[in-house]
């Protein structure tokens, strides 16, 4: 992907972003099979900015039968979200606390970068449930930091849930700056503010 940008061509031109969606959700479901997490988990962020919008009932590399053949039995989602969703379910598989901390941050890098970016032609707005999905998402997150992670007193878990920390509280802060600007209503935090930080988002994820 990196080679392709970096030649100024379109990547999604020459491979099938949802065939590639499919493989790579599928590898950090698995967390990369026991790669430490430090390493990739910062690159998923530019991978998930690249992909298109679209999602398997909308792609145009597949005729209409074989579109309708690989929907049997599946949520329409969008590919960025999709692969974030495989993410999310990936810190589940991780080895350990520093492992889980860096896939943690990287849900909320991406779900933020999601929910703030303006759409374009080829990444239009997501249905609500799907920007519902991207705050679900923020919002287990906070969970997992406040009430599932291990108190780690010094040591490189300790480390990267500082970082974690520090990811949460700076994108959490952008995010609620965002949903004060009345010139944002394009973005995604804009269509699901009020529940976002009402009763039934964060108040709900904190006192469960």
């Amino acid at each position: 992907i990196a080679v392709f940008q970096g030649n100024g061509n379109d990547p999604w031109k020459y491979l099938d972003p949802s065939l590639f969606t499919k493989s790579l959700s599928k590898t950090v479901r698995r967390a990369c099979y026991g790669a430490p997490a430090i390493g990739w988990g910062p690159t998923i962020l530019p991978i998930v900015a690249s992909l298109p919008i679209l999602d398997v009932a909308t792609e145009p590399n597949h005729d209409a039968t074989e579109r309708e053949e690989r929907m049997k039995g599946t949520e329409v989602r969008p590919l960025p979200l999709l692969a974030v969703e495989s993410l999310w379910d990936g810190h589940k598989s991780a080895v350990g606390v520093t492992d889980t901390a860096a896939i943690v941050s990287a849900v909320i890098e991406c779900v933020t970068f999601l929910m703030l970016r303006r759409p374009k032609e080829n990444h239009p707005q997501f249905s609500l449930d799907c920007w519902r999905k991207c705050g679900q998402l923020l919002l287990e997150s906070l969970v997992y930091f406040f009430m599932e992670a291990p108190d780690s007193g010094y040591g490189p878990a300790a480390a990267s849930l500082d970082g974690l920390c520090t990811t949460l509280s700076r994108d959490i802060l952008k995010l609620d700056t965002a949903s004060c600007d009345e010139g944002i209503g394009d973005r995604g935090v804009s269509n699901i503010a009020n529940w976002l930080w009402g009763e039934e988002g964060l108040q709900s994820a904190l006192f469960r």
